[in-house]
């Protein structure tokens, strides 16, 4: 059975709307087409959240970002006020497959390969046999990539990881579309004739940072929303 074969969709589920929301090179906010060069799994080492880690080459540059697919628990779903969504990420990695490779995310096998990546314990990139979605290698994909700052993380005293007065510049993938007609997976479901999400989210975002502020000033402090974000795939 394939790795991916827990996380299918289901119709009890909300999809994904398109809403606006408000050597390593940070890219600033755009929509970008660039091919992946590999989109391996890695399980956490504590529990069965699962991520999809994906390496694109955007005009040169490698872009690379960790998508948690599923939770904890091995969902890839969140309830909130007794309501089925799937999680933000799933939902990037879910587009991506229906437009690379024509299927659902957990409809793909996995093959493995061996990638370059980074081992803690060498402190560098090494070499690594890993279970690759090798229908996504080599397939040109278009990505809204947001700008954002976000506060640094550390652990507090729970063992919790909390919101610092440090912060960080990070890129994340928004939205994905067709590389060619530039539809979303939504328009494209409700057969819409024309694009309009695509120049939507340029019109609002490109060359924008989004600052999100600390939910916790000290490492030593913990919120609900620390403790939710650290025990979903903890």
């Amino acid at each position: 059975m394939s790795l991916l074969a827990g996380l299918k969709t289901s119709k009890d589920i909300a999809e994904d709307k398109d809403i606006l929301g408000g050597n390593y090179k940070m890219l600033d906010s755009d929509i970008y087409t660039g091919k992946i060069k590999y989109a391996y799994l890695q399980k956490a080492a504590n529990s069965n959240a699962m991520s999809l880690n994906l390496s694109v080459i955007i005009d040169g540059t490698e872009y690379k970002e960790t998508l948690w697919i599923s939770n904890k628990n091995g969902q890839n779903f969140y309830e909130k006020d007794g309501k089925k969504n799937y999680l933000p990420s799933f939902t990037i990695a879910n587009n991506i497959a229906l437009f690379t490779a024509q299927k659902e995310l957990a409809d793909l096998d996995t093959e493995e390969k061996v990638v370059n990546i980074y081992n803690y314990d060498q402190k560098k990139e090494v070499p690594t046999a890993m279970p690759c979605i090798t229908a996504f290698h080599d397939k040109k994909v278009t990505l809204a990539i947001m700008k954002e700052i976000k506060p640094k993380q550390a652990k507090n005293d729970a063992g919790i990881y909390v919101d610092t007065n440090e912060t960080r510049e990070v890129n994340t993938i928004q939205k994905v579309f067709h590389p060619e007609n530039h539809k979303t997976v939504a328009e494209c479901k409700a057969k819409a004739d024309h694009a309009e999400f695509y120049d939507k989210w340029l019109e609002q975002n490109k060359g924008k940072v989004k600052e999100h502020k600390a939910k916790s000033a000290t490492p030593g402090a913990s919120t609900n929303q620390s403790k939710t974000v650290s025990s979903l795939f903890a």
